[in-house]
C-alpha cells in the first residue's frame, strides 16, 4: 500500500480528516507527523533562514520527520 505523509502543520489542523478520507478512497494509507516538540524545531532551526517565520519553520521540521516513513509527501 502506497503511504502519503501529511504533516502536522499550517493547515493539517482544518483540513486533515478530508485529506484522510480522499486518500483512503484512492487506496493509500496517511501518515502523519508526530506532534510537534523540541526534536521538530531543532531539525530545521540549523536549516532554515533565520527570517522565515516559526509556523513555516515548524512545517519544514514536520516534512523532515516524514522523510523516511512515506512514499509520497502531500504538501
Amino acid at each position: 500500500m502506497v503511504k502519503v505523509g501529511i504533516p502536522r502543520a499550517l493547515f493539517y489542523y482544518q483540513y486533515y480528516p478530508g485529506w484522510k478520507a480522499i486518500f483512503e478512497a484512492l487506496g493509500a494509507e496517511s501518515v502523519v507527523s508526530p506532534p510537534t516538540d523540541k526534536a521538530i524545531f531543532a531539525a530545521v532551526n540549523s536549516r532554515a533562514v533565520a527570517e522565515t517565520c516559526l509556523p513555516v519553520k515548524l512545517f519544514f521540521g514536520h516534512v523532515i520527520s516524514l522523510a523516511d516513513k512515506c512514499d509520497y509527501m502531500f504538501i
